[in-house]
């Protein structure tokens, strides 16, 4: 049995692809090619195949084994010569999946750095409970290539087929044909495919610091699982921008494609050359101060309660009337 395995990392379009993949099963059945069955959120977000190897985030490799035979046995039970696994958490357990399938391939995009600086805090204020405005220090400790770096030169880099996360290469510039011409090299061939959604989008400025701003009160969880369900779909608002300075921007770009100089190194990395132009000829989006006013937080704030009842009396419970 052949087993690939996505590993993401996270912010490189894991969610559009799992979300293609799911809609997709029985056809890529029909090319031999198994993906297991995972639950999505009302955006299209999910945590993949995670469950399907580890029960949770504290399962060991043992735990993990327990659990290899029966995805085995249901690819075997469609006629699949090949198992298909994919999670954006399954890059801090390479090793243990390289153990627990020895003969895996991996697939993986690598997107710069500098990129993630934002978007990884967007996406804390959206489910980690962020409350302060972004600070570059603590934004440049969420580096994917540093971490999955290392894994790679341990497992062996002739596992691994490493691809640039940037729409003007991808094949035909989608992720979904870019990830399949990799996954199935004749498919794009034979069927048409539509454009790949856009899944787990970020924020818009107004949405993020309203979610901030509700961070900061201490509501439970469900409900702001609920709010960010919300703030998420919303489009309205200012949905280009940057909150780092000019010269941290340009800083960062260069220490970027430093950054993925050393994993080409460890690991080539496909089309590397267009990689690094794409990064030198990039222009930043339009800065910003993060901050809203306080009639754009309270129209914001109707707008999410009208779809969200039960924030109204919440926030009456904290003092907070609108």
């Amino acid at each position: 049995m052949k087993v690939i395995i996505h590993f993401g990392p996270p912010k490189t379009g894991t969610s559009a692809i799992q979300n293609w993949l799911l809609e997709h099963r029985e056809l890529l059945i029909k090319y031999g090619i198994y993906y297991p069955e995972h639950i999505l959120d009302s955006n299209g977000v999910s945590s993949g195949n995670a469950s399907a190897v580890f029960e949770t985030q504290k399962s060991k490799f043992k735990d993990a084994r327990l659990k290899k035979p029966a995805l085995i046995e249901e690819a075997r039970k469609h006629k699949c010569r090949t198992l298909l696994l994919s999670s954006e958490s399954f890059m801090r357990r390479l090793p243990v999946l390289a153990r627990l399938f020895p003969k895996a391939n991996f697939i993986g995009y690598v997107r710069p750095p500098y990129e993630l600086l934002e978007s990884g805090y967007n996406q804390r204020v959206k489910q980690g409970g962020e409350v302060d405005k972004f600070k570059l220090e603590q934004a440049k400790k969420i580096n994917h290539l540093k971490k999955f770096g290392p894994m790679i030169s341990e497992i062996g880099a002739e596992k691994f087929t490493l691809r640039p996360y940037e729409p003007s290469i991808f094949f035909k510039n989608d992720i979904i044909c870019d990830f399949l011409e990799t996954l199935i090299p004749k498919f794009n061939n034979e069927q048409e495919l539509k454009p790949s959604k856009q899944i787990n989008l970020s924020y818009t400025l107004e949405a993020l610091e309203l979610k901030r701003w509700l961070n900061s009160i201490e509501l439970e969880r469900p409900l702001l699982r609920k709010v960010h369900l919300v703030l998420q779909s919303i489009k309205e608002g200012t949905s280009s921008f940057s909150v780092l300075t000019k010269d941290e921007y340009e800083a960062q770009k260069t220490a970027s494609i430093q950054d993925i100089n050393d994993l080409n190194d460890i690991c080539e990395i496909d089309n590397y050359a267009e990689l690094i132009s794409s990064i030198e000829h990039k222009s930043q989006k339009t800065a910003v101060s993060q901050e809203i006013s306080d009639e754009q937080k309270m129209d914001l704030l109707k707008v999410v309660a009208q779809r969200v009842p039960e924030l109204t009396g919440a926030l009456k419970e904290k003092g907070i009337t609108f």
